[in-house]
């Protein structure tokens, strides 16, 4: 496949992926450059130029550098399940696992902005943890038990105490 010059007095400078820059002389003799293919009425340089790939939206492209941030080491997650999550803790210079088992109330965003919320009651305390799902600072998360539930978010929990909290286990 050869390429033609354009018919008129320019000298292509650079090649690039969108067209080639070339020097065009106005009336005055000074030299100006341009694209081709950008001039309108010049349809005949249409044939010269590559096709340019498609430029992606710009969620397109968020979406892509997110996913390769994503850990596909966890399990599947639903509202009521009982988890445990390994979450790594740093004090000054010691690192250490520190465990947290509770109900998980809720799941929310998505792509690797995922956050768990998960619930359990420490000597008579209401404790209340967020963790980001995809975190390196979570070493893991383990599903004990599940549990039926009809919500998506039991945040209906925090006003029911003892036996009122049970959530009737899943059969499996």
């Amino acid at each position: 496949m050869s390429r033609e010059a354009p018919a008129t007095d320019t000298e292509p400078i650079a090649d690039a992926e969108a067209g080639a820059l070339a020097l065009d002389r106005d009336d005055a003799g000074n030299d100006v450059g341009s694209v081709l293919g950008d001039d309108p009425d010049a349809d005949d340089d249409a044939d010269l130029l590559p096709a340019a790939a498609p430029a992606l939206p710009g969620a397109e492209v968020l979406r892509r550098l997110e996913a390769a941030e994503l850990r596909h080491d966890r399990p599947p997650l639903h509202p009521g399940d009982a988890v445990r999550v390994h979450a790594t803790i740093r004090e000054g210079d010691r690192e250490r696992v520190q465990v947290f088992e509770g109900i998980l109330i809720a799941l929310k965003h998505g792509g690797n902005r995922r956050t768990i919320t998960v619930r359990k009651t420490s000597f008579g305390i209401p404790v209340e943890r967020i963790f980001p799902l995809h975190s390196p600072l979570i070493a893991k998360i383990e599903v004990v038990r599940s549990h039926h539930v009809r919500r998506a978010k039991l945040y209906f929990l925090r006003d029911r105490k003892g036996k009122a909290a049970r959530l009737r286990e899943k059969r499996r």
